[in-house]
């Protein structure tokens, strides 16, 4: 019985309810001559910079201080770049190491070329595998 009584309670609760809404939504409902407080272009502009200030100093700080998250390849990457050099404006040179073998990779506007390396000579100078 008391259980019975305790769910027509809530039950007539829930009835209730969207009545009670409308009330609410009645007195705090907008008049014709309320205004709304609106932030102007000015405030808007200024915290639009302020927030892009804010990205970049946060890309800064993780390039920078943080180079590892910057970097797409991870540390037991197979293919590491050892060194690069620019001999003219339209040729490149990479030296790189793939899975412990060094290859050099020239990249000019006509193509690419690919020599794999061996350092076999005491001075460390890559001599050709061929």
């Amino acid at each position: 019985m008391k259980r019975e009584l305790h769910l027509m309670l809530i039950a007539a609760g829930w009835v209730q309810l969207p009545a009670r809404a409308a009330e609410i939504a009645k007195s705090t409902a907008l008049t014709q001559g309320d205004t709304l407080a609106v932030p102007g272009v000015g405030r808007v502009l200024l915290v639009f910079v302020f927030i892009s200030l804010l990205a970049v100093a946060a890309a800064y700080v993780v390039k920078r201080y943080m180079p590892s998250l910057a970097r797409k390849n991870s540390a037991g990457a197979s293919i590491k770049l050892v060194d690069s050099y620019a001999p003219s404006a339209k040729l490149r040179v990479y030296l790189l190491e793939v899975e412990g073998k060094r290859v050099l990779l020239a990249d000019s506007a006509s193509g690419v070329a690919m020599r794999s390396m061996e350092t076999t000579s005491p001075s460390g100078v890559g001599v050709d595998k061929e």
